[in-house]
């Protein structure tokens, strides 16, 4: 997408040659789904009255635009001085906007979930088709989570608290994907917010809070177990890898807890570096039987059975910005110096020096980085491509070989 001209362009691989390139009226579409088939999109520049758009994949025409969401739901800040007092940020520390809409996408249904409550069922075939709608999940809606069983909502409804008085109280709500139905209102753990929640292909849910760790059954909203102990209380996220749930203790270490009762581990062991620091971690992956870390200075894997598996060896300055995989290897993205030069009128320019890094499935380096510099504005996005890298910034998006491993 070229934010300048407001074009969208479809490449063809192995040599990026444009297949298409259309106008679009509206600016900074987001990817929701794609195939060879069907391209949908979702433009979120006007969050009062969100769109989302179908294409074909093949010649970039519009097949359907969906309905402005006004038609079924009133102004989404119609309650904001009257909650005023509450803080406008949700626990995972993210800004809460009330006119926002989450939009989720399942095989056959796109969901549109406002922060204040009110949701949206659309055909993904045809989203001028409405399934259903619900003007009230919660008063507030921090997470939404989908399962093929269950639509998972986290966040504040007026309720009872634990002091008598009618208040926001923390709850999660569970509907039908199919009907919007309600199928269970979970009060969480000692009855505060999850910063953080998943859901298991298997249909459980756990999250984490100040309060610990605890698991439920979706259908049945039935406790699987309970974790109070200090080693996982307010801890800061949460990922599933493997049917196990590795969680960042409020200490920035890494544990792992068995989604079958709940018992946490030791600290996993992370290399001992005096060149980095172990509390700076951006993410958690899942790689072929690894796990994969990735911190800002290092990126560390662990094998099936959480032992270290190994580290990086980069001797580079290093500022990890995201961790690319592939069928064979996987693309480390560095973004290695800033500085700010000036150009042939003296101005003063901020440059953006970045190196990427192809590394063995076992986290071998595999030759040499390839290297770049980007002016202005910083790399924001990435993604592996058919052999390319593909970097988007704020304004254009640039299209890299993957290195060449000997």
């Amino acid at each position: 997408y070229d934010p300048t001209e407001a074009r969208l362009s479809c490449l063809e691989t192995p040599d990026l040659v444009a297949r298409w390139s259309r106008a679009m009226e509206r600016r900074d579409p987001r990817i929701l789904a794609l195939d060879d088939d069907t391209i949908i999109l979702w433009f979120r520049d006007d969050d009062i009255d969100p769109t989302v758009m179908a294409l074909d994949a093949r010649t970039g025409e519009t097949r359907w635009t969906s309905d402005p969401i006004g038609r079924h739901f009133a102004d989404p800040v119609r309650e904001l001085q009257q909650d005023r007092g509450m803080a406008d940020l949700m626990p995972s520390g993210a800004a809460y906007i009330p006119a926002e809409t989450v939009p989720v996408i399942g095989h056959h249904t796109i969901y549109l979930v406002r922060r204040t409550g009110e949701a949206l069922a659309i055909d993904r075939a045809d989203g001028h088709i409405v399934k259903w709608t619900q003007a009230t999940t919660l008063d507030r809606v921090y997470d939404v989570r989908l399962h093929e069983c269950a639509l998972v909502l986290s966040g504040m409804q007026r309720g009872t608290s634990p002091s008598g008085r009618v208040d926001l109280v923390p709850r999660i709500r569970v509907l039908d994907p199919a009907t919007g139905a309600d199928v269970q209102t979970i009060t969480p753990l000692g009855d505060v917010s999850p910063r953080w929640l998943v859901v298991s292909p298997l249909g459980h849910l756990a999250y984490g809070s100040v309060a610990g760790v605890q698991a439920h059954d979706l259908l049945s909203g039935a406790v699987i177990w309970s974790n109070r102990g200090y080693a996982v209380q307010d801890s800061l996220r949460g990922w599933l890898v493997r049917d196990h749930l590795v969680v960042e203790d409020q200490g920035q270490q890494l544990r792992v807890l068995a989604m079958r009762d709940g018992i946490a581990s030791k600290p996993l062991p992370l290399p001992g570096r005096p060149d980095w620091s172990p509390i700076d971690l951006i993410g958690v992956g899942e790689y072929r039987e690894s796990m994969v870390t990735l911190f800002e200075k290092r990126l560390v894997m662990f094998d099936d059975r959480w032992s270290l598996l190994g580290a990086d060896i980069i001797v580079d300055d290093r500022s990890y910005k995201q961790v690319l995989f592939g069928d064979d290897r996987f693309v480390l993205l560095n973004r290695s110096n800033t500085s700010q030069p000036r150009d042939e009128r003296g101005r003063r320019r901020m440059k953006y020096d970045y190196r990427l890094y192809v590394l063995s499935p076992d986290g071998r380096l595999l030759g040499d980085p390839s290297a770049m510099s980007i002016y202005d504005r910083p790399i924001v996005d990435a993604t592996l491509l058919d052999g390319w890298v593909l970097l988007g910034t704020a304004d254009h998006t640039r299209a890299v070989p993957v290195p060449v491993a000997p």
